[in-house]
């Protein structure tokens, strides 16, 4: 999508959610159009522990495991179209994460809040296993070579194993496969937000900044590597919208629902992706192993978010908040030398998800109004499930530890 076409939509989106709601997140773990008085600070901080991830929802929408690709008859790897029959790899992979990620945010007037989010991966790491199944096979390989021979199991010919996976891999500038250990950044953001309007019964914000090219790509070279992020310059927009039945006070500047009271937050979010040229592996993603590697031009698909969640003050000190989230990301654009199949990679590549989350969050905001505790903070944790989607998006689920410190008011 070029540049043009792209304001286009950001600016129909924009004007639609204006007219729906008559005419940098305050906290990181629940999004919300209030802002930090002038002078406050704050620290917010979402931990966030995955469970292992073995399956994506695929082209249409159904789970399947995310080692399909790689099950594979091993004839199309060692000599494709000969008949030959060397086995069936049987591989399992699951992926482990951590994410942590780190808000800090300063209130440099009543109405606008300024600040950066910090995204940082202390763990991403693909654990690999691989068997042959060898029924009816008729090929294998000298030991320890990939010379094949034709009596596989008798004396120095045996079924091909993950050593001569790796060796016919390497021929085509793979990297041998085995379990991975990544960490690292992902993609910083800074800006702002501004509160265009407050009222008794709604409240309003915009936030948007840059997004920065701080996460570390997936090696094209490396099946089974995680993603940390993208190496790309972005913009980042999101409008806040608060229909509030609050008493006056702290709680409700801060957007924290006191005992009794609630809120409803919808945001629309918009995050813009600039073109870049990157080295590239052009395979689909139904068929990762291929030879043909290019230097393309890129333009990611932007992505477009929308929120709903409601929260509500249980008991005092004590808030239950809810989320609905739905995930659409557009379509890729490639580019580059004449016969280079980019179709391959712009298939399947607008996704789209949808999540559900549960927040129980203790906070110390009602005794700091009534001046018995001195600092104000949150502490919370959290559920999330990812309970749909298509185009190959993880089935993930998460539980978070998360926090929330202010400066005295």
């Amino acid at each position: 999508m070029d540049l043009t076409r792209r304001l286009k939509v950001f600016c129909l989106v924009f004007s639609l959610l204006v007219l729906v709601s008559h005419g940098l997140a305050s906290r990181a773990y629940a999004d919300s159009a209030a802002v930090l008085p002038e002078g406050m600070a704050a620290v917010f901080g979402e931990n966030r522990f995955f469970l292992d991830v073995d399956e994506v929802f695929n082209q249409d929408g159904k789970k399947q495991s995310i080692a399909q690709p790689f099950n594979i008859p091993l004839v199309s790897l060692f000599a494709p179209g000969s008949g030959l029959n060397f086995g069936q790899s049987v591989v399992d992979i699951k992926l482990e994460r951590v994410e942590m990620e780190y808000t800090l945010a300063y209130g440099l007037t009543d109405k606008l809040t300024i600040g950066a989010i910090i995204p940082y991966i202390p763990k991403s790491d693909t654990k690999f296993s691989f068997s042959n199944n060898t029924t009816g096979i008729n090929t294998g390989f000298l030991t320890a070579t990939l010379t094949p021979c034709f009596t596989p199991g008798v004396g120095a010919c045996q079924p091909a194993n993950l050593q001569t996976v790796n060796a016919a891999l390497a021929s085509a500038g793979f990297k041998p496969l085995g379990n991975r250990e990544l960490s690292g950044f992902g993609n910083v953001k800074v800006g702002g937000r501004y509160q265009y309007y407050s009222g008794d019964y709604y409240r309003g914000a915009f936030t948007g900044g840059a997004i920065l090219p701080t996460g570390q790509e997936k090696d094209p070279d490396d099946l089974l590597g995680q993603s940390l992020g993208n190496d790309v310059w972005g913009l980042w927009f999101q409008l806040q919208n608060d229909l509030l039945f609050q008493r006056p006070g702290l709680g409700k500047q801060l957007g924290f629902p006191d005992s009794g009271d609630f809120f409803l937050n919808y945001t629309l979010k918009y995050d813009l992706a600039f073109p870049d040229t990157q080295e590239l592996r052009v395979c689909p993603v139904t068929n990762p192993i291929c030879t043909t590697k290019r230097t393309l031009d890129r333009d990611l698909g932007d992505t477009i978010t929308v929120e709903f969640q409601p929260a509500i003050g249980i008991v005092k000190g004590a808030i239950l908040t809810g989320s609905y989230r739905y995930i659409y990301k557009m379509k890729d654009d490639y580019s580059g030398p004449a016969g280079v199949p980019v179709e391959v990679l712009e298939r399947f590549s607008a996704q789209q998800s949808h999540e559900y989350r549960v927040d129980l969050n203790l906070t110390s905001i009602p005794w700091v109004m009534e001046r018995t505790f001195k600092f104000p903070f949150v502490l919370s944790v959290t559920y999330r499930q990812r309970f749909a989607g298509d185009n190959f998006v993880n089935v993930s689920r998460f539980i978070g530890f998360n926090f929330a410190v202010y400066t005295q008011p």
